[in-house]
């Protein structure tokens, strides 16, 4: 019996404390509701409230239901060093879920509980498997046409590796009047009778997995393929805490579903499961198969099974590959840099300090670089580590890329010794908590040799990056406190984004190099660049060639002789390149180029400029404006007269309120890589 059955029943006010008499979609007097009966009411018989979902009488409270929702990807495939798939590495990854929610959409009267153990059927020599105690199972069948590799699988902490030689025809996991594997966490000598591979989880000793749970980290590798098409399927096995019953709660990878559920319809109507021994064995060969209508399993093509579907990997095309893991400048993860590839995009900043040719700067404030990683595939991509990388190990990845720091000249340098890096990954859509992680660069003899020390508690590690998904994060770059940064250093910084196979703090190429990509933050310790000179035009018309220190010209300019300056700026930045796209150029934006001759003091030449001064006090300028003598390539020339200098004219005197004694060129931008000059002349009085 429910309370009100008024039509439409959702919760409207048509379904609220309407009149027992037919109307509205009412069936009077009807016996399957709850409803007045009175006697000359003054508003007569009236149907009871209504709700959204209709409150069942009498109904038994709901049963506990543990969701358990296994997760498996390729992180990677090693190509091995011939060209035969036979020695390619091929990396899983597994994770799973305890679902905090029925799979939307389900009626069935259940709640969501933790997920808790069962029994294992014990090898002859278990190892540390405790007889009697219960296990939470993920199981991993070996990969058809191929077997598991030498290495050893890695699993996440509390959790034991076992492995079983039993044949694929016997179940992972017994029911009861079915034998199942046998299982040990002893290794077996001979890593091609492995059948299986599993992780434990002991609940009689830590407890039920709550729900709302995520757990990563599980990783193992297979290789010796014999066909290019590479199959594999994980299951997990346990129970429901709190289920009177001991049901088993199984579910295979191949679909976001929990309980091996078909989106909200459970599979032969059994929420847990529906484990069958017979026929789940997690042999790839013999499961479901992929979804034939276009090979990608469970994905909603209308050929979908209720329970998992085996991963299919094509060696011929391995995934993730390159371009599909995706690391670059902000909204810009696709970029390419110089090489054309996605591996040398950059992100070009300067510190804000100003700098002086051949100076070094003390302690620069850290810069801050706006970054975007993204998952270029239409599948998941799991357990993605963002972080910096030494030059010499970003070369593995793309040999022809520059990763080098050089100085003003060109010449390559290393990183400062002690420069930190902190990647910063916020909360967004699909991450949990801020994740900060902080490197320390340790120098070795040659540029480029050292390593990027992690100095954090943990890493940046993205749980599963959803097909499509893109992340913004930044990189801080804080350069040491020590006289160590020379004016226009140019300092990269490779930051990688790699599936973490080996699950340890450090890229290695040989594990994770496939399917890496680099973005490279570049900062400069000053990136637009002056050069004044000086050139004697002698009273007889020969010229003396610039120089940049005015005391090397000889013989020394005297009364009638010209003085030419010429500034020259340039942007040494990395200007952009017919191949390279989105990436974040530094430009030099409103330029202006001053030059004051009244700046020094008189009769000291080393306190600045003193070309517009009267230094040997005999009443005159020591120089004087040479009419139409000042040229700029760009932009605009403004003329300044007097002292304080005040804007003016071009105009020549004897004094400075008669003569010019500051220059202004307005160039505007100098794009990277851009150069301009900006010349004027004064003749000795």
């Amino acid at each position: 019996m429910q309370l009100g059955d008024t039509g439409p029943n959702d919760g409207s006010p048509l379904s609220q404390n309407q009149a027992d008499d037919g109307q509205n979609g009412d069936v009077p007097t009807a016996t399957n509701e709850v409803r007045t009966v009175g006697t000359d009411a003054v508003n007569g018989d009236r149907e009871a409230a209504d709700t959204s979902e209709p409150l069942i009488v009498n109904q038994e409270a709901p049963r506990p239901l543990a969701l358990a929702t296994v997760l498996k990807s390729v992180g990677s495939v090693n190509p091995g060093p011939t060209g035969d798939i036979d020695d390619d590495v091929i990396t899983y990854n597994l994770s799973f879920r305890v679902e905090s929610e029925l799979p939307f959409g389900y009626e069935g009267n259940f709640t969501p509980a933790g997920l808790t153990g069962t029994d294992l059927n014990f090898a002859t020599d278990p190892g540390t498997l405790v007889s009697g105690e219960k296990y939470v199972l993920v199981s991993d069948a070996k990969p058809f046409d191929a077997e598991f590799a030498n290495t050893l699988p890695i699993a996440p902490a509390n959790w034991t590796i076992v492995y079983t030689t039993s044949p694929l025809t016997t179940p992972a996991l017994s029911d009861g009047a079915t034998t199942g594997a046998e299982w040990t966490t002893v290794r077996p000598t001979d890593a091609s009778t492995i059948t299986r591979i599993g992780f434990v989880y002991n609940t009689t000793q830590r407890g039920p997995i709550a729900t709302g749970t995520t757990v990563t980290g599980f990783t193992l590798q297979a290789t010796n393929a014999q066909a290019t098409t590479v199959r594999n399927l994980a299951q997990i096995f346990g129970q429901t805490n709190g289920d009177p019953d001991n049901n088993i709660v199984f579910d295979e990878s191949g679909d976001q579903n929990p309980n091996n559920f078909l989106e909200d319809t459970p599979s032969n109507d059994d929420p847990y499961g529906d484990y069958d021994p017979a026929l789940d064995l997690g042999d790839p060969n013999e499961e479901d198969g992929s979804d034939p209508n276009d090979g990608t399993p469970n994905d909603g093509g209308g050929n979908d099974t209720e329970k998992g579907e085996p991963n299919e990997l094509d060696l011929d095309n391995p995934t993730p590959q390159p371009d599909e893991l995706l690391n670059g400048p902000l909204e810009q993860p696709g970029a390419t840099g110089p090489e054309g590839t996605t591996n040398d995009d950059f992100v070009e900043k300067s510190i804000t300090e100003s700098v002086t040719s051949g100076e070094t700067i003390e302690n620069p404030d850290a810069v801050i670089f706006d970054n975007t990683v993204a998952n270029n595939t239409s599948f998941p991509i799991t357990n993605v580590v963002l972080r910096p990388i030494s030059p010499t190990e970003a070369n593995q990845v793309c040999a022809a890329c520059d990763y080098s720091s050089v100085d003003v000249d060109g010449t390559e340098i290393d990183i400062p010794d002690g420069t930190i890096v902190t990647i910063t990954l916020p909360v967004q859509t699909g991450v949990g908590a801020v994740q900060t992680a902080t490197y320390e660069w340790q120098a070795e003899t040659n540029p480029g040799e050292g390593t990027f020390d992690l100095t954090s508690a943990a890493q940046v590690s993205i749980p599963t990056l959803a097909a499509g998904q893109s992340l913004n994060y930044t990189v801080t770059v804080d350069l040491p406190g020590t006289d160590v940064v020379n004016a226009f250093d140019a300092y990269s910084i490779p930051v990688i984004a790699y599936v973490n196979n080996d699950e340890n703090e450090t890229f290695d190429f040989d594990a994770e190099g496939a399917g890496s990509n680099i973005k490279i933050d570049r900062l400069y310790a000053g990136y637009l660049k002056l050069t004044k000179e000086v050139q004697v035009r002698y009273a007889d018309g020969t010229p003396s060639g610039f120089f940049t220190d005015g005391s090397q010209i000889d013989p020394q300019p005297g009364p009638g002789d010209t003085l030419e300056y010429r500034i020259t700026y340039e942007n040494i930045a990395t200007p952009a390149t017919g191949s390279g796209t989105g990436n974040i150029l530094l430009p030099a934006n409103n330029v202006i180029v001053q030059d004051s001759g009244i700046s020094g003091t008189p009769g000291n030449t080393g306190s600045g400029n003193n070309w517009a001064l009267d230094n040997d006090s005999d009443g005159v300028i020591d120089t004087s404006h040479v009419t139409n003598g000042a040229t700029a390539q760009f932009g605009t020339i403004q003329f300044f007269n007097g002292d304080p200098a005040t804007a003016g004219i071009q105009q020549v005197g004897t004094t400075a309120a008669t003569d010019v004694t500051q220059y202004i060129n307005n160039v505007g931008t100098v794009v990277p890589g851009g150069e301009g000059t900006f010349t004027f002349q004064r003749e000795i009085n």
